[in-house]
Protein backbone atom coordinates (compact mmCIF):
# COMPACT_ATOMS: atom_id res chain seq x y z
CA UNK A 1 0.00 0.00 0.00
CA UNK A 2 2.90 2.00 0.85
CA UNK A 3 4.37 1.50 -2.61
CA UNK A 4 1.24 2.86 -4.21
CA UNK A 5 0.66 5.82 -2.32
CA UNK A 6 4.80 6.85 -3.66
CA UNK A 7 4.48 5.80 -6.57
CA UNK A 8 0.80 7.75 -6.88
CA UNK A 9 3.24 10.89 -5.69
CA UNK A 10 5.58 10.71 -8.34
CA UNK A 11 3.31 10.02 -10.96
CA UNK A 12 0.95 13.07 -10.00
CA UNK A 13 3.28 16.12 -10.79
CA UNK A 14 4.05 13.97 -13.84
CA UNK A 15 0.91 14.07 -15.52
CA UNK A 16 0.09 18.25 -14.66
CA UNK A 17 3.56 18.31 -16.56
CA UNK A 18 2.22 16.64 -19.66
CA UNK A 19 -1.38 18.25 -19.32
CA UNK A 20 0.18 21.09 -21.85
CA UNK A 21 -0.73 20.59 -25.30
CA UNK A 22 0.08 22.54 -28.29
CA UNK A 23 -2.68 24.81 -30.06
CA UNK A 24 -2.95 27.27 -32.45
CA UNK A 25 -5.62 30.69 -32.02
CA UNK A 26 -8.18 30.34 -32.18
CA UNK A 27 -8.41 26.82 -29.90
CA UNK A 28 -11.26 25.24 -28.81
CA UNK A 29 -11.90 25.37 -24.60
CA UNK A 30 -11.40 21.90 -23.11
CA UNK A 31 -13.63 22.24 -19.88
CA UNK A 32 -13.85 24.54 -16.92
CA UNK A 33 -11.28 26.37 -16.01
CA UNK A 34 -9.23 26.35 -18.65
CA UNK A 35 -5.83 27.50 -19.00
CA UNK A 36 -3.79 28.94 -21.62
CA UNK A 37 -0.11 29.76 -21.70
CA UNK A 38 3.29 30.82 -23.91
CA UNK A 39 6.53 31.87 -23.31
CA UNK A 40 8.30 35.29 -24.07
CA UNK A 41 11.73 36.40 -24.24
CA UNK A 42 11.66 40.05 -23.94
CA UNK A 43 14.42 43.15 -24.98
CA UNK A 44 15.87 44.39 -22.14
CA UNK A 45 14.96 47.88 -22.61
CA UNK A 46 11.32 46.16 -21.05
CA UNK A 47 13.51 44.87 -18.27
CA UNK A 48 16.44 47.52 -17.10
CA UNK A 49 15.53 50.70 -15.87
CA UNK A 50 16.83 54.20 -17.97
CA UNK A 51 20.32 54.83 -16.94
CA UNK A 52 18.64 58.57 -15.43
CA UNK A 53 16.07 56.89 -13.81
CA UNK A 54 13.85 59.94 -14.75
CA UNK A 55 11.35 58.48 -17.70
CA UNK A 56 12.04 54.93 -17.52
CA UNK A 57 9.96 55.48 -20.57
CA UNK A 58 9.74 51.41 -22.52
CA UNK A 59 9.03 49.92 -18.98
CA UNK A 60 5.98 52.48 -17.67
CA UNK A 61 4.65 52.33 -20.94
CA UNK A 62 4.84 48.14 -21.11
CA UNK A 63 1.06 47.08 -21.84
CA UNK A 64 -0.64 43.27 -22.74
CA UNK A 65 -3.73 43.85 -24.88
CA UNK A 66 -6.69 41.65 -24.78
CA UNK A 67 -9.93 41.27 -27.11
CA UNK A 68 -11.99 38.75 -26.61
CA UNK A 69 -12.03 37.76 -22.89
CA UNK A 70 -14.92 36.28 -20.56
CA UNK A 71 -15.79 37.37 -16.97
CA UNK A 72 -13.27 36.19 -14.21
CA UNK A 73 -10.60 35.49 -16.93
CA UNK A 74 -7.35 35.92 -15.36
CA UNK A 75 -3.88 36.40 -16.41
CA UNK A 76 -0.47 35.45 -14.85
CA UNK A 77 2.99 36.56 -15.47
CA UNK A 78 6.07 34.26 -14.09
CA UNK A 79 3.89 32.64 -11.52
CA UNK A 80 2.01 36.59 -10.22
CA UNK A 81 -1.50 37.15 -11.07
CA UNK A 82 -1.82 40.69 -12.93
CA UNK A 83 -4.75 41.42 -14.09
CA UNK A 84 -8.02 40.20 -13.41
CA UNK A 85 -11.08 41.28 -15.95
CA UNK A 86 -14.18 41.45 -16.50
CA UNK A 87 -15.94 40.73 -20.45
CA UNK A 88 -14.02 41.77 -23.13
CA UNK A 89 -16.02 41.69 -26.19
CA UNK A 90 -14.77 40.07 -29.68
CA UNK A 91 -14.19 42.90 -32.01
CA UNK A 92 -13.13 45.61 -29.16
CA UNK A 93 -9.83 45.65 -26.97
CA UNK A 94 -8.59 46.75 -23.73
CA UNK A 95 -5.35 47.29 -22.37
CA UNK A 96 -3.67 46.97 -18.82
CA UNK A 97 -0.25 48.26 -17.99
CA UNK A 98 2.68 45.20 -16.66
CA UNK A 99 3.76 45.66 -13.57
CA UNK A 100 7.81 47.11 -13.41
CA UNK A 101 9.48 44.31 -11.41
CA UNK A 102 8.19 41.01 -12.95
CA UNK A 103 9.23 40.13 -16.28
CA UNK A 104 13.51 39.02 -16.11
CA UNK A 105 15.84 39.14 -18.98
CA UNK A 106 17.56 36.59 -20.87
CA UNK A 107 15.29 34.12 -19.73
CA UNK A 108 11.35 33.15 -21.36
CA UNK A 109 8.79 35.31 -19.31
CA UNK A 110 6.12 32.97 -18.93
CA UNK A 111 2.70 34.28 -19.73
CA UNK A 112 -0.67 32.69 -18.90
CA UNK A 113 -3.93 33.07 -18.98
CA UNK A 114 -7.05 31.33 -17.03
CA UNK A 115 -10.57 31.58 -18.34
CA UNK A 116 -13.53 30.09 -16.26
CA UNK A 117 -15.33 29.98 -19.59
CA UNK A 118 -14.82 29.74 -23.11
CA UNK A 119 -11.73 29.57 -25.39
CA UNK A 120 -8.86 32.30 -25.91
CA UNK A 121 -9.60 33.02 -30.10
CA UNK A 122 -7.69 36.52 -30.46
CA UNK A 123 -3.63 36.68 -30.15
CA UNK A 124 -2.76 39.21 -27.47
CA UNK A 125 -0.29 42.20 -27.88
CA UNK A 126 2.42 43.18 -25.46
CA UNK A 127 3.32 46.54 -26.65
CA UNK A 128 6.04 48.93 -25.38
CA UNK A 129 6.54 52.34 -26.29
CA UNK A 130 7.27 51.88 -30.20
CA UNK A 131 6.82 48.61 -30.45
CA UNK A 132 4.44 45.67 -30.39
CA UNK A 133 4.47 42.10 -30.07
CA UNK A 134 1.59 39.20 -31.35
CA UNK A 135 1.55 36.27 -29.34
CA UNK A 136 -0.19 34.32 -31.75
CA UNK A 137 -1.12 31.97 -33.13
CA UNK A 138 0.89 29.19 -30.99
CA UNK A 139 0.04 28.60 -27.37
CA UNK A 140 0.11 25.90 -24.93
CA UNK A 141 -3.17 24.80 -23.53
CA UNK A 142 -4.73 22.58 -20.70
CA UNK A 143 -7.46 21.78 -18.24
CA UNK A 144 -6.05 20.83 -15.15
CA UNK A 145 -4.20 23.32 -12.54
CA UNK A 146 -0.57 24.31 -13.33
CA UNK A 147 1.82 22.53 -11.27
CA UNK A 148 4.66 24.09 -8.99
CA UNK A 149 7.31 25.60 -11.36
CA UNK A 150 4.80 25.72 -14.85
CA UNK A 151 4.26 29.71 -14.63
CA UNK A 152 7.96 30.98 -14.10
CA UNK A 153 10.69 32.43 -16.07
CA UNK A 154 12.65 29.52 -18.01
CA UNK A 155 15.89 29.59 -18.93
CA UNK A 156 16.03 27.34 -22.33
CA UNK A 157 13.49 27.86 -25.51
CA UNK A 158 10.89 25.81 -25.35
CA UNK A 159 9.45 23.70 -28.88
CA UNK A 160 6.27 25.81 -28.75
CA UNK A 161 4.67 28.65 -27.90
CA UNK A 162 8.40 30.74 -28.14
CA UNK A 163 8.37 34.25 -28.62
CA UNK A 164 11.60 36.34 -28.83
CA UNK A 165 12.43 39.84 -29.47
CA UNK A 166 13.41 38.96 -33.14
CA UNK A 167 9.16 38.66 -33.09
CA UNK A 168 8.67 42.16 -32.43
CA UNK A 169 7.49 44.73 -34.95
CA UNK A 170 6.85 48.70 -35.32
CA UNK A 171 3.75 49.48 -33.88
CA UNK A 172 0.72 49.41 -35.91
CA UNK A 173 -2.01 47.96 -34.62
CA UNK A 174 -5.35 50.26 -33.85
CA UNK A 175 -6.10 51.29 -30.73
CA UNK A 176 -9.77 51.87 -29.02
CA UNK A 177 -10.54 54.07 -26.46
CA UNK A 178 -9.98 52.41 -22.70
CA UNK A 179 -12.93 51.68 -21.52
CA UNK A 180 -11.80 53.34 -18.34
CA UNK A 181 -8.12 54.61 -17.14
CA UNK A 182 -5.25 53.06 -16.64
CA UNK A 183 -4.67 54.45 -13.68
CA UNK A 184 -0.81 54.80 -11.52
CA UNK A 185 -0.50 55.46 -8.28
CA UNK A 186 -3.21 57.93 -6.93
CA UNK A 187 -2.82 60.08 -3.84
CA UNK A 188 -5.15 63.02 -2.28
CA UNK A 189 -4.48 66.51 -3.99
CA UNK A 190 -2.89 67.63 -0.63
CA UNK A 191 -0.56 64.69 0.10
CA UNK A 192 -0.22 65.23 -3.28
CA UNK A 193 1.15 68.89 -2.92
CA UNK A 194 2.74 68.11 -0.02
CA UNK A 195 5.30 66.00 -1.80
CA UNK A 196 6.68 68.67 -4.69
CA UNK A 197 10.17 68.87 -3.81
CA UNK A 198 10.67 72.97 -5.42
CA UNK A 199 13.73 75.24 -4.48
CA UNK A 200 13.65 77.46 -2.02
CA UNK A 201 12.66 80.64 -4.24
CA UNK A 202 9.80 78.77 -5.60
CA UNK A 203 6.64 78.47 -4.11
CA UNK A 204 3.51 76.30 -5.39
CA UNK A 205 -0.07 76.68 -4.27
CA UNK A 206 -3.14 74.34 -5.44
CA UNK A 207 -5.42 76.14 -6.79
CA UNK A 208 -7.83 73.60 -8.56
CA UNK A 209 -7.97 69.77 -8.10
CA UNK A 210 -9.87 66.66 -9.55
CA UNK A 211 -12.62 65.80 -9.75
CA UNK A 212 -13.32 69.61 -10.72
CA UNK A 213 -10.69 69.98 -13.51
CA UNK A 214 -9.17 66.91 -15.69
CA UNK A 215 -6.46 66.46 -17.83
CA UNK A 216 -6.37 70.28 -18.76
CA UNK A 217 -4.13 71.35 -21.01
CA UNK A 218 -4.86 75.30 -21.21
CA UNK A 219 -5.07 78.32 -18.71
CA UNK A 220 -5.88 81.70 -20.10
CA UNK A 221 -7.29 84.68 -18.38
CA UNK A 222 -10.43 87.34 -19.54
CA UNK A 223 -10.66 91.17 -18.98
CA UNK A 224 -12.46 90.41 -15.38
CA UNK A 225 -9.08 87.97 -13.97
CA UNK A 226 -11.76 84.71 -14.27
CA UNK A 227 -8.96 81.70 -15.36
CA UNK A 228 -10.59 79.78 -18.52
CA UNK A 229 -9.42 76.13 -18.31
CA UNK A 230 -9.44 73.71 -21.11
CA UNK A 231 -10.57 70.31 -20.16
CA UNK A 232 -9.16 67.87 -22.81
CA UNK A 233 -10.59 64.51 -21.27
CA UNK A 234 -11.66 63.20 -24.61
CA UNK A 235 -7.78 62.56 -24.99
CA UNK A 236 -6.54 60.24 -26.55
CA UNK A 237 -8.75 59.26 -29.22
CA UNK A 238 -11.51 61.02 -30.51
CA UNK A 239 -15.23 60.57 -30.72
CA UNK A 240 -16.66 59.33 -33.31
CA UNK A 241 -14.09 57.87 -35.67
CA UNK A 242 -13.00 54.88 -36.25
CA UNK A 243 -9.02 54.55 -36.50
CA UNK A 244 -8.01 52.52 -39.48
CA UNK A 245 -4.31 52.30 -38.70
CA UNK A 246 -1.87 54.08 -37.41
CA UNK A 247 2.54 54.12 -36.84
CA UNK A 248 4.89 53.82 -33.90
CA UNK A 249 4.47 57.30 -33.35
CA UNK A 250 0.82 57.17 -32.80
CA UNK A 251 -0.03 59.06 -35.97
CA UNK A 252 -3.02 57.83 -36.70
CA UNK A 253 -5.75 57.91 -40.08
CA UNK A 254 -9.19 57.53 -39.36
CA UNK A 255 -12.36 56.51 -41.59
CA UNK A 256 -13.83 60.49 -41.60
CA UNK A 257 -12.68 64.07 -40.82
CA UNK A 258 -14.81 65.07 -37.40
CA UNK A 259 -17.55 67.50 -38.07
CA UNK A 260 -17.71 70.82 -36.62
CA UNK A 261 -20.30 71.90 -34.22
CA UNK A 262 -23.21 72.07 -33.75
CA UNK A 263 -23.03 68.81 -36.03
CA UNK A 264 -20.59 67.26 -34.12
CA UNK A 265 -20.38 63.94 -32.29
CA UNK A 266 -20.14 65.06 -28.55
CA UNK A 267 -16.80 64.43 -26.69
CA UNK A 268 -15.85 64.36 -23.39
CA UNK A 269 -13.82 67.62 -23.31
CA UNK A 270 -15.53 70.51 -21.34
CA UNK A 271 -14.54 74.28 -21.20
CA UNK A 272 -15.02 75.89 -17.75
CA UNK A 273 -14.63 79.21 -16.20
CA UNK A 274 -13.47 79.81 -12.35
CA UNK A 275 -13.17 83.67 -10.19
CA UNK A 276 -12.19 84.55 -6.59
CA UNK A 277 -15.29 86.69 -6.27
CA UNK A 278 -13.69 87.98 -3.33
CA UNK A 279 -10.00 88.53 -3.79
CA UNK A 280 -8.90 85.73 -0.55
CA UNK A 281 -6.72 84.07 -3.56
CA UNK A 282 -8.90 81.16 -3.60
CA UNK A 283 -11.31 80.54 -6.99
CA UNK A 284 -14.91 79.99 -5.34
CA UNK A 285 -17.18 80.35 -8.28
CA UNK A 286 -16.96 77.47 -10.94
CA UNK A 287 -19.36 76.97 -14.00
CA UNK A 288 -19.33 74.84 -16.86
CA UNK A 289 -19.07 77.13 -20.52
CA UNK A 290 -19.39 74.76 -23.03
CA UNK A 291 -18.99 70.47 -22.66
CA UNK A 292 -19.59 67.59 -24.79
CA UNK A 293 -16.60 68.94 -27.09
CA UNK A 294 -14.92 66.26 -29.36
CA UNK A 295 -10.73 67.14 -29.28
CA UNK A 296 -10.82 71.05 -27.91
CA UNK A 297 -7.72 71.64 -26.32
CA UNK A 298 -7.10 75.55 -25.78
CA UNK A 299 -10.02 78.63 -24.94
CA UNK A 300 -9.60 81.84 -24.94
CA UNK A 301 -12.04 85.08 -24.56
CA UNK A 302 -11.95 88.10 -26.69
CA UNK A 303 -13.50 90.07 -30.28
CA UNK A 304 -17.07 89.66 -28.59
CA UNK A 305 -16.76 85.90 -27.93
CA UNK A 306 -14.52 82.76 -27.11
CA UNK A 307 -12.23 80.61 -28.97
CA UNK A 308 -11.62 77.61 -29.31
CA UNK A 309 -9.17 75.47 -30.58
CA UNK A 310 -11.13 72.37 -31.18
CA UNK A 311 -9.11 70.20 -34.25
CA UNK A 312 -9.21 70.47 -37.13
CA UNK A 313 -11.26 73.59 -36.60
CA UNK A 314 -10.40 77.13 -34.69
CA UNK A 315 -14.06 77.94 -33.43
CA UNK A 316 -15.50 81.04 -32.82
CA UNK A 317 -18.22 81.57 -29.97
CA UNK A 318 -20.12 84.74 -29.95
CA UNK A 319 -21.12 86.26 -26.99
CA UNK A 320 -21.89 89.79 -27.16
CA UNK A 321 -23.23 90.58 -23.79
CA UNK A 322 -20.81 88.73 -22.65
CA UNK A 323 -22.65 85.97 -20.28
CA UNK A 324 -20.79 83.28 -21.31
CA UNK A 325 -23.78 81.84 -22.93
CA UNK A 326 -23.09 81.41 -26.76
CA UNK A 327 -25.67 83.37 -28.70
CA UNK A 328 -25.71 81.80 -31.55
CA UNK A 329 -24.06 78.06 -32.85
CA UNK A 330 -20.10 79.05 -33.31
CA UNK A 331 -18.54 80.07 -36.33
CA UNK A 332 -15.83 77.88 -38.35
CA UNK A 333 -12.74 80.49 -38.87
CA UNK A 334 -10.25 78.22 -39.44
CA UNK A 335 -10.06 74.66 -40.83
CA UNK A 336 -7.81 71.91 -41.60
CA UNK A 337 -5.74 71.28 -38.28
CA UNK A 338 -3.91 67.75 -38.34
CA UNK A 339 -5.12 65.02 -36.47
CA UNK A 340 -2.90 62.44 -36.88
CA UNK A 341 -1.59 62.35 -33.60
CA UNK A 342 -4.01 64.23 -30.60
CA UNK A 343 -1.27 64.63 -28.58
CA UNK A 344 0.40 66.99 -30.95
CA UNK A 345 -2.60 69.13 -32.12
CA UNK A 346 -2.62 72.53 -32.85
CA UNK A 347 -3.09 74.11 -29.28
CA UNK A 348 -1.69 77.30 -27.28
CA UNK A 349 -4.05 79.83 -28.03
CA UNK A 350 -2.79 83.48 -27.09
CA UNK A 351 -3.77 87.25 -27.68
CA UNK A 352 -0.30 88.52 -28.84
CA UNK A 353 0.29 92.72 -28.32
CA UNK A 354 -0.63 93.07 -32.00
CA UNK A 355 -4.06 92.40 -31.42
CA UNK A 356 -3.38 88.57 -33.80
CA UNK A 357 -4.00 85.10 -32.36
CA UNK A 358 -1.76 82.88 -31.84
CA UNK A 359 -0.79 78.90 -31.57
CA UNK A 360 1.43 75.96 -31.39
CA UNK A 361 1.58 72.88 -33.34
CA UNK A 362 3.22 69.52 -32.57
CA UNK A 363 5.73 67.87 -34.92
CA UNK A 364 3.74 64.92 -35.59
CA UNK A 365 0.81 66.61 -37.02
CA UNK A 366 0.24 67.67 -40.86
CA UNK A 367 -2.08 70.77 -41.85
CA UNK A 368 -3.55 72.76 -44.42
CA UNK A 369 -5.31 75.30 -43.04
CA UNK A 370 -8.34 76.92 -45.35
Amino acid sequence: MRAVLILQLILAPLCLADSWRAVELPAPATGSPTWYRCRIQVPERLVVPEANNERDLWRSSTMLVFSGMPEGSEVWLNGVKIITTGPVPAGQTRRFKVPKGILVARKFNTLAVRLDEGSLTVPPLLIDYFHELELGPQWELSGAPPGSGQLGAITGRPSHAAYTPSDFRLSSTPLDRPSEPITGKQIPPLESLAALETDDDLIVEQLLHEPLVAQPTHISFDARGRMWISQYRQYPLPAGVKMLSRDQYYRSKYDKVPPAPPDHDPGADLISVHEDSDGDGIYDRHKTVISGLNMANAAVRGWGGFWVMHTPYLLFYPDADGDDIPDRAPEVRLSGFGLEDTHSVANGLAWGPDGWLYGGQGSTTTSRIV
